[in-house]
């Protein structure tokens, strides 16, 4: 099993040690830094975007390079088919039927806290779109085994930004969608006690009710 095609797909053939290349090998396909973006897309959107498909659809699509990794298919190059845009639309379109079956099988075994959130179809496929697609252009900013991909973007032949500047823009993705989250938290907040506040207001503000009176209201009118 080779590790050169390994070394130069993550562009680091010279200064990559070995141990860092085995490291790589087993740990960097099924990388976290992609769900920042997916976690400001629902922040963003929170009734139109499924953070479970987009989570979903970004690990089907790295199964690819990790097989190339195990050396079970071709690794000259770490990142083949399911790294461009026509595999990015097959991966999402994989992931709708994946997580119906994931659905299933936790309803069959009685694992209710396991079943994805049920959501439409729609919203399954859209959201697992922007996962490939946007997994398809972050990993051709960083990887020089897509530069094929890259020239697709006008200007753009080869993937000159560095893996870490990729991987800190992620971070900066799920930074603003936690402030956005407490922003709309804050918001929903401040509007449950400005209503709260108003219907006590109108109420006005009211006294205990004498027995006299109660028993004045209650009681028949004395005949003349």
């Amino acid at each position: 099993m080779k590790l050169s095609g390994v070394k130069v797909a993550l562009g680091l053939e010279n200064e990559l040690p070995i141990c860092r290349v085995w490291i790589a090998r087993f740990v960097m396909p099924f990388t976290f830094y992609h769900l920042g973006a997916g976690a400001l897309a629902k922040s963003i959107a929170p009734r139109h975007v499924s953070f479970t498909a987009f989570a979903v659809s970004n690990v089907f699509i790295d199964i690819e390079p990790l097989i190339r990794m195990l050396g079970i298919l071709d690794d000259t190059i770490l990142h083949g088919p399911t790294h461009t845009f026509p595999g990015a639309v097959v991966i999402a379109a994989l992931t709708w039927p994946a997580i119906r079956l994931w659905d299933r099988a936790a309803a069959a075994l009685h694992l209710t806290g396991l079943r994805p959130p049920a959501v439409p179809t729609w919203m399954v496929l859209t959201s697992a779109l922007i996962g490939t697609v946007s997994h398809v252009i972050l990993d051709s900013w960083m990887h020089a085994d897509m530069a094929e991909h890259v020239a697709r973007f006008p200007g753009r032949s080869i993937a000159d930004v560095p893996p870490h500047e990729v991987e800190l823009l992620c971070v900066e993705f799920a930074q603003w969608a936690l402030l956005i989250y407490m922003l709309r938290l804050t918001w929903r907040g401040g509007r449950w006690l400005v209503r709260r506040l108003t219907r006590d207001t109108q109420r006005g503000p009211q006294g205990p009710t004498s027995p006299a009176c109660a028993d004045g209201a209650n009681s028949p009118s004395d005949a003349p």
